[in-house]
């Protein structure tokens, strides 16, 4: 039996060894070579290691489809992008409505107050003409009539709606509304204890038309209806411009619900 057998194998199994250079030689088989052949072809450390190498590098190139991979992305970015941009549009819906519904109670609530003013200041000039002069009577505060209580409680809840969802601009420019129609409310119940509501903007027309109408007739009563409408749909126009507070309208927002921090 002959045997091929690579003696400069090294002795060591040193893995850190360099390769050695295969010199062969036939040779006459015999018992202790036999062992010996077989004892060198026993798998060493570093052969153990580079086969391990070898199956993960394997299982590291394995390619998905490029469908499977796309499918991957596209439910990741759904998941991630679908839910901000469905509460967007939920609140873009949610603050047309709120703004609509404010609106119209801004204009139910002093028109209904101008109205009663208006009724009230008729009657109470209608009475006075055939009343006896104020020097022989006895002047008496009045409770605050009911439609001015109506009055000031729906302005206080809207006061408070705006405060809460457009700031203290919204607010400031509902105050100088309020001041007018109360000082209307006080005029129209001159016996009464109605307060004096102050605002910090100022308005040259409001002024004008509520002077004409106090300390003129009633016809002028109209001119200042008018007026104070007027200035009532401009703060209507300015709400629609304006963030609602808590809802998710602009793209300021989109970015801040799809990154939170």
């Amino acid at each position: 039996m002959v045997v091929r057998c690579n003696w400069n194998y090294p002795r060591k199994m040193d893995a850190a060894a360099p390769e050695a250079l295969e010199l062969s030689e036939t040779v006459e088989a015999t018992p202790e070579l036999l062992e010996r052949s077989q004892w060198l072809n026993l798998p060493t450390k570093r052969s153990r290691w580079r086969a391990a190498r070898k199956t993960k590098r394997r299982w590291l190139r394995v390619k998905l489809p490029t469908s499977v991979v796309v499918t991957l992305v596209g439910i990741g970015l759904t998941a991630w992008l679908f839910p901000a941009f469905t509460r967007q549009w939920d609140d873009r819906q949610k603050v047309a409505e709120l703004k609509a519904s404010l609106v119209a109670d801004m204009a139910l609530t002093t028109g209904r107050a101008l109205a009663d003013a208006q009724s009230a200041d008729a009657t109470g000039r209608a009475l006075a003409a055939v009343r006896a002069p104020a020097s022989s009577r006895v002047s008496r505060p009045q409770p605050i009539p009911g439609p001015a209580k109506d009055w000031f409680g729906a302005s206080l809840q809207i006061r408070g709606r705006l405060l809460a969802y457009f700031g203290h601009a919204a607010v400031e420019r509902w105050e100088l509304i309020t001041k007018f129609v109360t000082a209307t409310m006080r005029a129209a119940y001159p016996s009464s204890n109605i307060p004096l509501l102050d605002a910090k903007l100022d308005s040259p027309r409001l002024e004008s038309a509520y002077a004409a109408w106090a300390f003129g007739s009633v016809d002028e009563f109209d001119d200042l209806q008018r007026a104070i409408l007027s200035e009532e749909d401009q703060v209507a126009a300015s709400l629609r411009g304006m963030h609602v507070s808590g809802y998710s309208t602009r793209w300021r927002d989109v970015v801040h619900d799809l990154l939170p921090f």
